[in-house]
């Protein structure tokens, strides 16, 4: 049989995963935790089930890289990894609550655990998730504390990007429900379920493991889980290939990747790409977006030349859909997005990009006017096609960075061949029926 750089094959329960003096970490180029509440349901059901039959539950595969410095690397597996430890830190937060000293047992066994050769070293953390997570992730989940205390904490945040987000509803979700089958139980039977349903899922949920020998094989492995039609997306596997493509650079590009998604923090970064793409390029199906942008970057200069594209392209993008005062400095233009906003301001974003970073202040305000007119003509009242619209704006859009138009005249002009016209629009008005 050829030799595919994977090995070590083993059946594991989660407990035998968790035992030892190591870290799970998640390498760079993989994706932040992005689990949803369909997801929590589907876990906390299984967990539920096995509470109740007491019968070994298949939990899929994990594939790990070979532990370096008493790390492992996690290939496959992390948002699993993720989940399970935001279970298990839940049920510790709750007996912390009430007093019970047995939260310290699943904190030392399961969270974070002293090295026995090094007691005077600081606790090391059983899984450690990317960048964009991982202070979130050891702040709000790993650390004790009550939930109460956490939650309110979490209310005074101002920024929280959406993976963060996900990951304290999760922590939220499962502490409503751990609390509503133990409400109105004495202390040491309410201690009993946390402690049973944390046991359970550790000795009953049984993995397959796998291990791979190098970073190609890995980087291969984390493609492939996409072909296979699985939980991958167009952010994922834009990161891992210009890390790739950046080689031995591939520590600054990530520095870069980073500024930009931090820059992006409550924005959905495949609408953002997406969106950049018809504002520069023309149309195209988020699916053959990834396909296109390998077509055109294929060396190391290409892709620090597009991601310092990219971050500027961010920044205009998020504070066009925050309407920042901050950061467009003239309450015209926020009342004027914050308009647009309530019709949709989806539709314009690549249209608003173009003029907002390459057409001055009274060009951008004008085209704002001109979008709320033409929006709640076009796609409100009227109700017709979005496709014409796209292709349009994205072709304005273009033409703008290209510098064949330089006012909201000129967009004026292109845009009439889709206008509305006022009789039509006073005869749809007149039967139109606003449902929200």
């Amino acid at each position: 049989m050829a030799y595919i750089g994977m090995g070590n094959y083993q059946e594991k329960t989660l407990e035998e995963l968790f035992k030892g003096n190591f870290s799970y970490v998640i390498p760079p180029f993989q994706r932040e935790f992005s689990w949803r509440k369909d997801d929590w349901d589907d876990f906390l059901e299984d967990t539920l089930r096995v509470m109740k039959d007491k019968k070994g539950y298949f939990f899929g595969f994990m594939t790990f890289k070979q532990a370096e410095n008493d790390e492992i690397p996690v290939i496959e597996g992390q948002q699993r990894l993720a989940i399970v430890t935001i279970l298990i830190s839940v049920a510790r937060d709750l007996l912390f609550q009430i007093g019970d000293d047995f939260w310290k047992d699943l904190e030392k066994e399961y969270i974070k655990s002293i090295d026995i050769l090094s007691p005077e070293t600081p606790a090391f953390h059983k899984l450690i998730l990317s960048d964009m997570n991982k202070d979130f992730f050891k702040k709000y989940i790993q650390e004790v504390d009550s939930p109460k205390n956490k939650m309110e904490k979490f209310r005074r945040e101002r920024r929280v990007n959406l993976s963060n987000q996900l990951i304290f509803k999760c922590y939220k979700f499962f502490h409503d429900k751990l609390k509503t089958n133990t409400d109105g139980m004495p202390k040491e039977e309410r201690k009993n379920y946390l402690v049973e349903i944390v046991r359970l899922v550790l000795r009953y949920f049984v993995v397959i493991t796998t291990e791979v020998t190098d970073s190609h094989t890995a980087y291969s492995i984390f493609q492939s889980i996409n072909d296979r039609g699985l939980d991958l997306n167009l952010t994922d596997l834009l990161k891992t290939y210009l890390f790739e493509k950046a080689g031995e650079s591939w520590k600054e590009a990530k520095e870069k990747w980073d500024e930009i998604r931090e820059g992006l923090s409550v924005v959905n970064v495949n609408a953002f790409l997406r969106h950049y793409w018809l504002s520069s390029h023309g149309v195209i199906k988020e699916k053959d977006l990834l396909r296109e942008i390998e077509s055109k970057i294929k060396t190391r200069t290409n892709v620090f030349k597009f991601l310092e594209y990219l971050k500027g392209e961010a920044e205009v993008y998020e504070a066009l859909l925050s309407a920042r005062l901050d950061y467009w400095g003239d309450k015209d233009i926020v009342e004027l997005l914050t308009e647009l906003y309530t019709l949709t301001i989806q539709m314009s974003l690549p249209l608003l990009m173009a003029v907002a970073s390459h057409l001055g202040d009274k060009e951008f305000i004008n085209t704002l006017k001109l979008c709320i007119s033409f929006i709640f003509r076009y796609l409100t009242i009227a109700e017709k096609e979005n496709k014409v619209l796209e292709r349009l704006l994205s072709d304005i859009a273009i033409a703008i960075r290209d510098g064949k138009i330089k006012k909201a005249e000129e967009i004026k002009k292109r845009l009439s061949k889709e206008y509305v016209d006022d009789r039509t629009f006073s005869r749809l008005f007149a039967k139109k029926q606003i449902k929200t």
